[in-house]
């Protein structure tokens, strides 16, 4: 008898590997040249949970060519240290980057892995400092840490935000450096709070950078279970497909 899966396994979806980069992206139709639009994102561009991601709704749609660069579990400090996706990036007329949680980047508390932003590979001494009590050994989920040092004392837990938030505003910054542009940042809004959500000082603070920020409301599942009540449903990916028709008028 096969091995059961629980109701909210996630679904897999063909997968490919693009130019000489290590990140697996979701498997698209291969753009030999200069792309017109590359989305760096992590799941929800990538489309977890979603048989058709707003990507492909907005190439089906629009007819831009369009190279999805959408990786889950990353942030901009995987993409900038990858080499070859960021070379993938700049082969287009247009980056669009969906902004990531403040938790996708290493900071003075912490080291996340160069290209799993969700796991931690190393506790820095001043976590250890500031959270004697706590016992990290066996922390190796950056979300599971987060909620773990909010619950102990959401005091010292304000320093850890402020550390996130500064980091996550150097890397984005680091990140649109390297971009050649123009770029677009997609900020999507939850109707629930997601772990270290950058607000929207942090957005303003990029926005001298891009040529655009295009902000779109999404809802999850109401069906679904599991981890995919925290991506957005069909509905909300045609949603953002369709608040980003216009992108060619961008380029």
């Amino acid at each position: 008898m096969g091995r059961l899966s629980p109701l909210w396994a996630e679904p897999q979806f063909p997968t490919c590997l693009i130019g000489q980069s290590r990140l697996r992206f979701r498997a698209q139709q291969q753009i030999t040249g200069r792309a017109d639009v590359a989305v760096l994102g992590s799941g929800i561009s990538f489309g977890r949970f979603s048989e058709a991601p707003w990507p492909e709704l907005l190439a089906r749609r629009s007819g831009l060519q369009l190279r999805n660069l959408a990786v889950p579990q990353t942030g901009p400090e995987a993409w900038v240290q990858d080499d070859d996706l960021m070379a993938l990036a700049a082969r287009s007329s247009l980056q669009l980057v969906e902004v990531p949680s403040c938790l996708r980047v290493s900071n003075r508390f912490w080291q996340l892995h160069p290209r799993r932003s969700d796991r931690i590979v190393r506790v820095l001494p001043g976590l250890i400092s500031l959270y004697p009590e706590l016992d990290l050994a066996e922390v190796v989920f950056a979300g599971h840490l987060l909620r773990l040092l909010e619950s102990i004392c959401p005091r010292r837990f304000d320093l850890i935000r402020d550390a996130a938030e500064q980091a996550w505003l150097d890397r984005m910054n680091g990140l649109l450096a390297e971009l050649p542009g123009p770029v677009v940042l997609l900020w999507l809004h939850f109707p629930q709070p997601r772990a270290l959500s950058p607000g929207a000082d942090l957005v303003q603070a990029l926005r001298s950078k891009v040529r655009a920020v295009v902000e779109v409301k999404v809802t999850p599942d109401r069906d679904a279970a599991g981890p995919a009540v925290h991506f957005p449903d069909a509905a909300s990916h045609s949603r953002i497909a369709e608040r980003l028709s216009h992108l060619s008028d961008l380029i």
